[in-house]
């Protein structure tokens, strides 16, 4: 028997075949993303350095030494691992897959980070990779600013 794990992220109901625990759990059984693993681990030997190729009904993103992610109709993610650092695979998912995802179901993801401020409004904080929006929206949520997002709005 196959265990489901069902999250909200992203305004999306998502079904996993295993935990991902940075999403918020949830007890709703109907799905928009169902992610699926592939059991057997890929030999990463025939892949040499990331690139993106077009899959029937998506896109694949091959990251070598880590995993292929199939992202189908923005309706499906299959995992195929290249590392046993499940982590590492996870942490590709919550960030860019998920962007792929909105992308082909037509939202246009943001580079960003956010947090909600006590009177219930959102600030949003845009940057390029590196630039410390993380660093400043984890010194946000110390003051009592809870995070809305970090990575993709």
């Amino acid at each position: 028997m196959i265990i489901s794990f069902y999250y909200q992220a992203y305004g999306l109901r998502i079904k996993s075949q295993k935990k991902l625990p940075y999403f918020i759990s949830s007890v709703n059984d109907f799905t928009d993303v169902e992610i699926y693993w592939d059991n057997i681990l890929l030999d990463a030997s025939g892949f040499e350095k990331e690139k993106f190729e077009k899959a029937e009904g998506g896109i694949q993103w091959i990251l070598p030494e880590i995993a292929v992610y199939t992202v189908l109709a923005g309706k499906m993610i299959r995992v195929q691992s290249l590392s046993e650092d499940e982590d590492l695979v996870n942490s590709r998912i919550y960030g860019h897959v998920m962007a792929m995802i909105l992308i082909q179901r037509g939202t246009f993801p943001f580079h960003s980070a956010s947090v909600i401020t006590p009177s219930r409004k959102i600030w949003v904080i845009f940057g390029n990779h590196g630039t410390g929006k993380t660093h400043l929206v984890l010194q946000l949520k110390e003051m009592g600013f809870p995070i809305f997002s970090d990575d993709i709005l």
